[in-house]
């Protein structure tokens, strides 16, 4: 390419695509899915699945099992940084649910409360707040969530820590990814990332 631009006429009732490719390996229970930044976001596909019309079926982000369990059994939270998308916070009726969650923010203990919440002086967050900031960050619900532990001081990002896989994959001759090399380079990331995997199912 060049860098050229041009028009590209369209006929009647036509559309540019950007397509995400995924798989799902029901054995597993799981969801590989292509991230593609000129299209839909996995917390696009993760909202949609988990919205109340799709009962029975939630879709949660696979995490490095040690920093997982490094806030869940890791003491007090000193201090909790979470952006939530902006629906979340609307509380219309998909996201209704998440009504409680942040019911716990607001008596979680919490010295100040924005984007941030930080313990008040006699101590860290209560366990509740804690559970929420979990619930938010699995339903891909937050954009940022990252946690202080009280004892160390130590900083757990549960957005950097999902479990990804760089790949490469063929192009064909119109300038789109050839689907079978795309769906091939799927299956490799998830026997790259094999022992993540069996860390977080299989603990």
């Amino acid at each position: 390419m060049d860098g050229g631009e041009e028009d590209v006429n369209l006929k009647p009732g036509y559309g540019l695509v950007e397509k995400n490719h995924f798989v799902f390996l029901k054995d597993l229970n799981l969801v590989i899915f292509q991230r593609n930044g000129n299209a839909g976001r996995y917390t696009h596909f993760q909202n949609y699945l988990n919205k109340p019309s799709y009962e029975g079926y939630t879709l949660l982000p696979v995490l490095t099992k040690d920093s997982y369990s490094r806030i869940e059994n890791g003491g007090a939270i000193k201090k909790l940084e979470i952006s939530v998308r902006s629906p979340a916070l609307a509380l219309d009726a998909e996201t209704a649910y998440l009504k409680n969650y942040i019911d716990v923010f607001k008596g979680s203990q919490a010295g100040s409360m924005k984007v941030v919440l930080s313990g008040a002086k006699s101590g860290g967050l209560t366990h509740e707040a804690k559970h929420a900031f979990l619930s938010l960050a699995r339903y891909g619900r937050a954009k940022v969530a990252r946690a202080v532990m009280q004892e160390d001081n130590e900083v757990i990002d549960l957005i950097a820590d999902r479990i990804s896989h760089p790949m490469s994959v063929s192009v064909l001759a119109n300038g789109r990814p050839d689907p079978k090399s795309m769906f091939e380079e799927l299956a490799a990331a998830k026997d790259a990332c094999a022992s993540q995997l069996r860390q977080y199912f299989n603990p």
